[in-house]
């Protein structure tokens, strides 16, 4: 009975140990859905870098509805995402769990992740352009990719080449700030045909994003 209660406990503690302190403010939910699916993935022969490319698989495809004028699918498009999102929580969980962790496993995710975040930014452009063709979005279109890109090689360079107990303070701030926290507000908007809300406030935040993320790099270095 003893040895039964100690194993629960036990396993309690690995699956409590499994949050992030880069957990987004908002993706703190998806983690307690993706710690709960990963219970039952890791009793499955499913490896981390499955669940990383079907993550990615997912990600694509939900942005490739998202893209759509219709507002039905655009919307199964948005929830894609979020799955996506979810899943993305588990490959990390169920490489710690089994022992499965590397570094390419990490590298494969930071990099799938990138790719579903350009991804759905050009859908929400595409989506506006075609949705509203008597409007022009080609400006902020174009912002916000640029200030994409330069955010996630900004975030790469000034906090993710550190090791995860140096970033700390303002480092843990940005980073958490960087994750697909967004997905919820483009499910929100998505649901009340408002995306364009999302491109304008995207476009400007990613700049100041990586405007203030270099300020800051510069005021540590000047100290």
């Amino acid at each position: 009975m003893n040895s039964s209660a100690g194993v629960r406990e036990a396993e309690h503690r690995l699956l409590r140990s499994l949050r992030q302190p880069s957990d987004g403010y908002l993706a703190r939910f998806d983690r307690v859905l993706s710690v709960a699916l990963s219970r039952a993935l890791i009793r499955t022969r499913v490896t981390p870098n499955v669940i990383t490319a079907v993550s990615l698989l997912i990600g694509l495809v939900g942005a490739a509805l998202l893209a759509s004028t219709t507002s039905g699918a655009a919307f199964l498009g948005a929830l894609s995402l979020w799955a996506s999102c979810i899943l993305d929580g588990c490959d990390g969980e169920v490489a710690r769990l089994k022992l499965l962790t590397s570094s390419f496993g990490a590298r494969f995710d930071a990099a799938t992740d990138n790719v579903v975040h350009l991804a759905t930014f050009a859908a929400i452009a595409i989506h506006l352009s075609r949705a509203r063709p008597d409007s022009s979005f080609t400006g902020p279109a174009v912002l916000l990719l640029f200030g994409v890109m330069v955010s996630m090689a900004s975030v790469w360079w000034g906090i993710n080449r550190y090791p995860s107990d140096r970033r700390l303070g303002f480092r843990r701030v940005y980073e958490r700030i960087a994750s697909r926290d967004y997905v919820y507000v483009v499910v929100v908007l998505t649901a009340f045909g408002r995306l364009e809300w999302f491109l304008w406030a995207a476009a400007v935040g990613a700049n100041l994003f990586w405007l203030s993320l270099w300020w800051w790099i510069r005021a540590q270095r000047t100290r």
